[in-house]
Order: C-alpha cells, then sequence, then structure tokens
C-alpha cells in the first residue's frame, strides 16, 4: 500500500516534509545576526504554500501540541548582569546602562545576549568590584571568641559581605571605642574603605545614631535575660540629677528601676554620704510598698566598705609623717626635667638595679596613690643616695630659703627609708583588702569578712605596740573604726551571712573570730543575731517560693499517691522518691530545716580553685531555698569604686569636642559600651607589655565593682542583675 492511501491525508506528510526540510541549522556566528532577505522571503512563501486546511485531525493535532507547551519547563532566570545594568529607552531604542560608568549597550530580548555586557564588567568596567562575586562566600582566619583566657587563636570560617551586620558592626567600634559620630565622615575612613571593601556604604552620622540607639535596644533586652549563676556587672543607667538633695537621687533610682521593671531589691550599696542615707530611706518606703524587699528593708541598706577603709586610712595619715614629705620631694625633683631623669637614670644603671618602671608621684588626698609612690620608692634607694653624692643641684633643691620653715624638706635619709618601709608594711594589708572587694568580675561579699576581722585584730595589736610610728597611726584610725563598725547595730549582718554561707568556713568559724576580736557580751549578741537573721530569711523565702513557713510542712509536696502514679513503671525512682520523702520527714521531726542541715554538714577543704556559685548551684537541689538566700547575698557588692569608672566614662564622652550630645544619647554610649566590653567578642592583641608581664609570670587584677554611686551632677545604677538586684 502506498503512502498515499495509508489512513493519513497526503496533507500531513507534505507538511511534515516541508516542515524538516525549512528546519533552521544552529548557526555558528554570533547571536543576533539577521538571516538574508531571500532567506525570509523563502520560509515565507514555502510557509504560505503548505499551510493545511483546518480538518478534525489537525486540530486535535493542534491540541495535543497546546498540551506540551503547558508542560514546557519555567524559563531561565534572568542573568547576573542585570544586577549591574539598568535598562532605559533611549531615543527610542532599548539600551543596557551600566551602574558603575555609565556605558550603555544596545539590547533587544529576542535578538541581543548579555555576552557583551558580561564582558564589559569582567574586563572593561574599572569601578566594577571584580575580586569576587559578591555573593560568594571566601574562607578566612577569624578570631576566636573570648571564652576563657586560655583560649587563643583563630577559626577558619566563610564569611560574606552583609551590609546590615556592617553597619552594626560599625556601629558597634563607635560605642566601644569612644569614637565620634562624624568618625565615618572623614576622608581617610571613607578612603580606607573604598579600598577594603567598595561595597559598604559609609554612613552619616545620623544613620549611625540611629544604628547605636538600635544597638541600645537590642543589647538591653538581653540584659533583662540574664538568669543564671554568673555573676555579672552592668550599668542600666546614667542620668542627669538637677541637685544633689537625697529625695532627687531616691526619685531618679526609682525612675530607672520602673524603667527596667525591677520591683525585687535585695541591696543597695552606697557610700557614707548623708544625702544617699536619705535616698535609701526613700526607696525603702517604695520598694515595701511594691512588695519587693526582704525582711521589711532591713538588710538594703549597704555601706561601701571601700569607703570606710579610705576613710579609716586617712585618719591616720592626716599629719603626714616627715619621712612621706622628704622621699615625694626627692621624687618630685627627678621627674622635674629630662635632665635631672637622665642623670637619675645614670645613678639607676651605676648601681646595677634591675627594674623596668621608674619612680611616680602620688596624689596627695588618695592613700593608695602613696603607697604606691612609697612601694616604687623603696626599689631605687641606693639610686637616691648615689644621687645625694653626685649631683648638687639635687642638695641645692632643698637649701632655699632664709630660714628651715621655708625650705623644703629633705632630701631622705636613712631613717627616712626605714619609717617608709613601716608605713608600707601598715598600708599594704588596707591596699590589699581595698582591692579585694572592689572586684566585680567575682564575688565579694564573703570576703570582706576576713579583712574586716584581719584589720581590726592588726588595729588593736599596733594601737600597743612600743614603736611609736606604729602606735600613734593604728590609734587614730581604730578611733575611726569604731566611729562605723564599733558597734553591731552599725553593720549590715550581710557581712557576716556571707561568711556563714561560704561552705568553707560557716557559722562555727563566724562564732571564732568573734571570741577573738569582742567579749563575751558582744559575741553572744553577734551570733544570736546572725542566725537569728538568716532564720528569718529561711521563713521568708519559703513564703515567696510557695512553701509554707512551719518547716516545710507536707501541705505543699506531692503526695506519695501522686509519685506512686507517675512512677508506676519506674521502681527505682519511686522507691528514691520515697526514701527521700522519709528522710525529709524526719528531719522535721528532729526541728531541722535547711540552715540547720546545711550548718551540721562537714567543710569543704580550702582550696584556691574553690568556685562559691558553682558550689551552690551543684547542691541547689539540696537546699533549694538556702540556694537561693546564698544566691541573692553573694550579689550583693561590697564596693561603690567602680562607679568611679562610669563617671570616668563620661568624662571621656562628654570632651570638649563633644558637649553637645543629649543626656539620653550619653546613657546610651555609656551603657551600651559596657555591655558590650563587659562580653569582649575578639581576643585582644598581643602588646610588648602582655608578653613581658608573661615572661615575668606576672598577673594581672581587675578592679570593677556593682553598686549605685553617685557624683557631680549624675548618677549611674551598677548592679548584678542576677540577684543583688532581681528582675523577676
Amino acid at each position: 500500500m502506498d503512502e498515499s492511501e495509508g489512513c493519513f491525508p497526503k496533507e500531513f506528510f507534505e507538511f511534515d516534509n516541508l516542515e524538516v526540510e525549512t528546519m533552521p541549522k544552529p548557526s555558528k556566528k554570533r547571536k543576533g545576526v539577521a538571516t538574508s532577505p531571500k532567506a525570509t522571503q523563502k520560509e515565507a512563501t514555502t510557509a504560505s504554500a503548505v499551510a493545511p486546511e483546518q480538518t478534525p485531525t489537525n486540530a486535535a493535532h493542534s491540541d495535543e501540541e497546546g498540551l506540551q507547551l503547558e508542560k514546557r519547563k519555567p524559563t531561565r532566570a534572568p542573568s547576573w548582569v542585570w544586577e549591574h545594568f539598568t535598562k532605559k529607552e533611549i531615543k527610542g531604542a532599548s539600551k543596557a546602562i551600566c551602574n558603575y560608568c555609565g556605558t550603555n549597550y544596545s539590547f533587544r530580548s529576542s535578538k541581543n545576549g548579555t555576552s557583551t555586557m558580561s564582558n564589559h564588567l569582567r574586563v572593561q568596567c574599572r569601578k566594577f568590584p571584580k575580586e569576587r562575586d559578591p555573593k560568594q562566600k571566601v574562607l578566612s582566619f577569624q578570631p576566636k571568641t573570648k571564652e576563657s583566657e586560655e583560649k587563643v587563636g583563630y577559626n577558619l570560617t566563610a564569611v560574606a559581605f552583609d551590609k546590615e551586620a556592617s553597619r552594626l558592626a560599625f556601629a558597634r567600634m563607635i560605642v566601644v571605642d569612644e569614637l565620634t559620630f562624624r568618625f565615618a565622615e572623614g576622608d581617610g575612613f571613607r578612603y580606607f574603605m573604598s579600598i577594603t571593601q567598595p561595597l559598604f556604604q559609609v554612613p552619616s552620622r545620623i544613620t549611625t545614631t540611629r544604628d547605636v540607639s538600635k544597638l541600645y535596644i537590642t543589647e538591653k533586652k538581653k540584659v533583662k535575660r540574664y538568669n543564671d549563676w554568673t555573676y555579672h556587672k552592668r550599668i542600666i543607667g546614667f542620668c542627669q540629677i538637677i541637685d544633689h538633695k537625697g529625695e532627687t537621687i531616691g526619685k531618679a533610682l526609682e525612675s530607672k528601676l520602673s524603667e527596667w521593671g525591677i520591683e525585687k531589691v535585695f541591696a543597695i550599696t552606697v557610700d557614707n554620704a548623708t544625702s544617699n542615707d536619705i535616698a535609701v530611706a526613700y526607696l525603702r518606703k517604695k520598694i515595701r510598698d511594691w512588695g519587693g524587699s526582704v525582711l521589711n528593708g532591713e538588710l538594703l541598706h549597704m555601706r561601701c566598705c571601700a569607703h570606710i577603709l579610705n576613710l579609716i586610712v586617712n585618719e591616720g595619715l592626716k599629719n603626714l609623717h616627715d619621712s612621706i614629705l622628704k622621699i615625694r620631694n626627692a621624687i618630685r625633683y627627678v621627674r622635674a626635667s629630662p635632665s635631672r631623669m637622665q642623670r637619675f637614670k645614670g645613678c639607676v644603671e651605676r648601681e646595677k638595679i634591675q627594674c623596668k618602671s621608674l619612680v611616680c608621684l602620688d596624689v596627695s588626698t588618695r592613700w593608695n596613690s602613696t603607697y604606691l609612690m612609697l612601694e616604687a620608692a623603696l626599689k631605687f634607694q641606693k639610686a637616691f643616695e648615689r644621687l645625694h653624692d653626685t649631683d648638687g643641684l639635687y642638695l641645692m633643691e632643698f637649701s632655699f630659703g632664709e630660714n628651715v620653715s621655708e625650705r623644703k624638706k629633705g632630701p631622705p635619709e636613712f631613717e627616712d627609708w626605714e619609717n617608709a618601709e613601716k608605713i608600707i608594711k601598715f598600708l599594704k594589708v588596707f591596699y590589699d583588702a581595698t582591692v579585694r572587694i572592689s572586684g566585680s568580675t567575682h564575688v565579694t561579699s564573703h570576703m570582706y569578712f576576713h579583712d574586716f576581722s584581719t584589720i581590726l585584730n592588726l588595729l588593736n595589736k599596733w594601737s600597743g605596740s612600743n614603736d611609736p610610728l606604729f602606735s600613734t597611726i593604728a590609734e587614730k584610725m581604730r578611733e575611726k573604726h569604731e566611729k562605723y563598725w564599733g558597734a553591731a547595730s552599725n553593720m549590715n549582718v550581710l557581712i557576716f551571712i556571707a561568711c556563714v554561707l561560704d561552705p568553707r568556713y560557716k557559722l562555727s568559724f563566724v562564732e571564732f573570730v568573734f571570741g577573738k576580736l569582742y567579749d563575751r557580751i558582744t559575741v553572744e549578741t553577734l551570733s544570736y543575731k546572725v542566725k537569728s537573721t538568716l532564720n528569718k530569711m529561711f521563713e521568708e523565702y519559703c513564703t515567696l517560693g510557695g512553701f509554707m513557713d512551719e518547716d516545710n510542712s507536707n501541705s505543699n509536696r506531692p503526695s506519695s499517691q501522686g509519685k506512686d502514679d507517675e512512677a508506676i513503671n519506674d521502681d527505682f525512682s519511686m522507691f528514691a522518691d520515697l526514701y527521700e520523702e522519709k528522710m525529709s520527714m524526719e528531719n522535721e521531726e528532729d526541728g531541722k530545716n535547711e540552715v540547720d542541715l546545711y550548718l551540721a554538714e562537714d567543710k569543704e577543704k580550702k582550696s584556691d580553685k574553690f568556685h562559691i556559685l558553682n558550689w551552690w548551684k551543684v547542691n541547689s537541689s539540696r537546699y533549694p531555698i538556702l540556694s537561693l538566700i546564698a544566691r541573692d547575698v553573694f550579689a550583693v557588692p561590697m564596693s561603690t569604686v567602680a562607679s568611679e569608672s562610669a563617671f570616668s566614662t563620661g568624662g571621656r564622652v562628654l570632651d570638649p569636642y563633644r558637649s553637645s550630645l543629649s543626656p539620653k544619647t550619653v546613657e546610651i554610649l555609656i551603657c551600651t559600651q559596657n555591655w558590650f566590653r563587659s562580653t569582649p567578642l575578639l581576643e585582644k592583641m598581643e602588646t610588648q607589655e602582655v608578653a613581658d608581664e608573661i615572661e615575668q609570670g606576672g598577673q594581672t587584677r581587675c578592679k570593677i565593682a556593682c553598686h549605685v554611686g553617685m557624683r557631680q551632677s549624675h548618677f549611674a545604677t551598677r548592679c548584678s542583675l542576677q540577684t543583688a538586684v532581681n528582675s523577676s
């Protein structure tokens, strides 16, 4: 049978054959080249000649082709070059304009491809960042997060450019490094960023201010979420007040606590100014109304122990000894000019004194600087003696004046250096105690009782010394000590309770020390007050925690039947719970609560690596109520020294070149900087000083604290948001 006699019409095969014959072959020439006029005319003629009539069979075939078109895959995504070119109509023609250099190319979607534009970006355009694809991540060595001091080095991570993250990082740099908002507008920084990362759009000072405010809000939410057994120190307020009246300060503090939603306040540490006493009394009434005080606010007012120590030492050094004046005048002579310092260094070299530091002058109103001055000067005693023998101007410095009263005291003699050694020995006790209780990265409340007892014992001992220098200074200091801490009613009992809650010492140690320092009646009074206050706190915490106040009775405890139902398939758990309930009942029958059980247990061994917060965290299941008391007591700072650092920061933020900031902006900068610096992001760069310290095996000390402090026309609020101020 011929093809023409088949079941398909002849026109179909003719159409099919013609379609195959007229199919254009792929051209090797570039895209967009038009066909010749002859070819175009031939195709049009052929197509018109072979157009079949619309028969039912052809209609069905067209439907099949329509279904196949509907099932086609989606079109390919636009080329990447359109992210860098803009389509525009210029004089009736479609043009693609480069976003960087402005060069334009003709394009038609049906004829022109994107190869020309791609080559332009890769080869010709000088402004296009050709280093890498902006979406492509690159490997980079990033410093490790500072989780521990021993953890150093870098991690190899994949990073990509993020505009939003870069702006927030820039705002963080402005805050942490105390830069001005105009820093970004400097030509030097803009040029640096154009070379380092051209994609980064340097923000204006107004945009930077908004970004800093955004960081403040974000970090403030994080600070509010602190709820762990870690000791935190954060500045939560720095604002201006109109005067130094106690009520004004109290209202400002009340406003700040309300802003943060803090209603439960355990203790507030302030110095001994009268206005602070009035402010604490005002807050005590407000906190009682809020229902957030403990023992009706009896323990709320904690006096700054470092401030009291400062008053005691200043009383003893009020009439400075002549030896101190002579040494100070000698140091002042050496530091008066470079030539004198050079001659002194020559004496140091000839005496072969191996010390990289040099002498320093003190601030006459700060006894700790006097201590550091004398400590440094004693190392160069031989150098001063050689200077006395070789430098004629050194002796003439102390010879001016017609009479002795007009002359400077000096130079220091051998007896003066001996007296300086005695004074250093005396002041070292107070200096070390101040450093210990001024920390804010670790618990300090349980340490101060040891310093308190040591200082009182030494004052009693030195007051009866045969050395006239020791006895005179110690007697004056002891009188000042009696004024503040002589009577038990003048001391906040938390000083003693914190030591009782130290599992290495407990109540027996506190009573033993009382016996060494006081008479029998005072010992009995203090011991009773400490234990009764701790028991009252336990009873109140039981009530606050949902427990009954009668030795944790069974009324709020899950019944054994309930436990049997829950642990029916776990015999071990059931019997363990029943045994624990039985032991609790026996303790109640004996009249023992958590306080009694804790005091009856053996003490922990003394160790420098002992972590008191970690111990209570681990044992919180054994002492659920007492551990809450310990967490609150250990959060109380013993010193307000760290608030001075807040005012120092404020002095740097508000300098002569940056004095137009609003009070709210100043608060945002100071608080946010404190929050960022409390959680450092990157490892510090190793400096020459750090390298020298490592070689010498030295260790640095941190001097910071948590408290409330006032100075000039501002106040700063610092609180350990763990428990010293509970935000619940």
